[in-house]
């Protein structure tokens, strides 16, 4: 028994919880002009410097700018997953796939009776994950 136990200190063992972690990453401005259409942001992917393997998602953290006074119906997606972004800063926690390798963008469409073009900039997100 002792000999085992001396094995433990000189060998730990690995540590059972995964360490926390988070990436960010930015989309590059985009005009949002036709009533009824939907656009797309680029791609917000994993840097490639970020290893996820055996990793969860636990939380995302979003925004983005439009000029004073303007709005935009605005959503993020991951694949056919869409949550809807109440306002142009926001975080959520809950009801989230739990891939955190696939790539997200932002989807943006002008609301209902809006004719003028919005340009969208700062666009960015964080994701936490385990």
């Amino acid at each position: 028994m002792r000999g085992w136990l001396l094995l433990l200190t000189l060998f730990p063992v690995a540590e059972i919880r995964a360490a926390a972690g988070s990436w960010i990453v930015n989309a590059p401005a985009m005009q949002v002009a036709v009533p009824g259409r939907q656009y797309l942001s680029a791609e917000l992917a994993v840097p490639e410097s970020v290893t996820l393997a055996d990793r969860r998602l636990v939380s995302l953290s979003w925004r983005y700018q439009v000029p004073p006074g303007r709005r935009l119906q605005a959503w993020l997606c991951q694949g056919v997953f869409c949550m809807v972004l109440p306002g142009e800063r926001g975080s959520r926690q809950t009801g989230l796939p739990t891939d955190v390798s696939r790539p997200w963008q932002f989807r943006f469409e002008l609301p209902p009776g809006e004719r003028q073009a919005v340009r969208v900039q700062g666009l960015q997100l964080i994701v936490n994950y385990l």
